[in-house]
């Protein structure tokens, strides 16, 4: 007769320490809703780094055509790592905590179409610009232990699947410049607890904008590009009860920031191609911010640094009359978190 295995003990757990690792994963999860939102801001300002100066930018100048007549597709596809140190977080039943620790890293595709539109406004060609994008992002988050409970290293993981469609429109005279994004997610994950053996699966939506204005600076055989911005948040999840019956509820996150930036560039004209290496650094920092759950009828909030800084370089270049590519690393940094991103894009001219 076959030996019975051993039966494997589960750790024994207070309600708060249940409750705190619930809501961390959860927490972490419904994070990524806004973290996929942002992703897309990105994207989109960093495919149009291009486009601010008509008169050398991908191309060269092409002429305005019939409105809405399509001037070019681009696509990018990234990849990025997070290493956060935990938020701090409060709950209506107990005093404050800090939350493990959690890594992200999420890697995807973006699509867009842009077109000239410029006869739209009797402006020169090129000076403005409007466009659509399509984004698929997979995310993949690991949490760490709660501090001071028994079992594995990672109180669980998550996987999210988003989904964000969006436009855009910029305008420039070629030193100024003003570019405003819209963009909506759908995110579906689904989180698997290890010390705490339960599993759940949700949606949640966002809602992402952005003004970002500039101004572009000579120096010598360089210019400076100064620019500021504000983005606005807005994402919610679902209710949702667990695989262990808790319920999952009032899922809610906005936050309201601000950018400061100064990227330096050169434009170098090759006889087939034109290169444009980069240099960036700025400061972020957030206003407002708002990231709050319920479990089981006890609200959590989460809540970490306002302010962080990051970095970014990389190149841009023509390749003949009708591809355009960049690739770019980035790097963020606050007291509570480091992130690292790889970028590469293509631009296809299709008229």
């Amino acid at each position: 007769m076959p030996e019975t295995p051993p039966r494997q003990e589960q750790p024994t757990l207070d309600c708060s320490a249940r409750q705190q690792a619930r809501a961390a994963l959860g927490g972490a999860a419904s994070n990524s809703a806004l973290v996929a939102a942002g992703v897309t801001q990105d994207i989109i300002a960093a495919a149009l780094d291009g486009d601010l100066q008509p008169e050398v930018t991908a191309f060269g100048p092409i002429g305005s055509g019939s409105p809405g007549q399509t001037s070019s597709s681009f696509m990018v596809s990234g990849y990025k790592f997070l290493s956060h140190d935990g938020f701090s977080s409060t709950s209506s039943g107990q005093s404050s905590f800090k939350n493990p620790e959690f890594d992200e890293q999420n890697y995807g595709l973006t699509v867009g179409l842009r077109f000239d539109g410029s006869a739209l406004f009797d402006a020169s060609p090129r000076s403005v610009t409007f466009g659509v994008i399509g984004n698929y992002t997979h995310t993949e988050i690991d949490v760490g232990r709660v501090a001071g409970v028994p079992g594995p290293s990672e109180s669980g993981e998550a996987t999210v699947e988003s989904w964000t469609a969006g436009g855009f429109g910029l305008v420039t005279d070629g030193t100024r410049y003003g570019l405003l994004t819209v963009t909506g997610t759908f995110g579906a994950p689904e989180t698997s607890g290890k010390v705490l053996p339960l599993s759940a699966e949700f949606n949640n939506f966002a809602l992402a904008t952005s003004a970002v204005a500039g101004i572009i600076v000579p120096l010598g055989d360089s210019k400076l590009d100064l620019r500021g911005g504000v983005n606005y948040i807005h994402a919610t999840s679902d209710d949702y009860v667990d695989s262990g019956g808790s319920r999952f509820t009032d899922g809610r996150m906005e936050e309201f920031s601000g950018s400061i930036s100064a990227r330096l560039f050169q434009t170098v004209q090759l006889e087939d191609a034109v290169l444009r290496p980069f240099v960036q650094g700025g400061l972020n920092h957030r206003f407002h911010y708002e990231n709050e759950l319920t479990v089981d009828g006890e609200d959590f909030s989460f809540d970490d640094a306002d302010t962080s800084i990051f970095a970014r370089a990389g190149i841009d270049f023509d390749i003949g009359s009708s591809t355009q590519a960049y690739l770019a690393v980035r790097g963020d940094a606050s007291e509570d978190f480091r992130a690292i991103a790889a970028q590469v894009g293509l631009t296809f001219k299709l008229d």
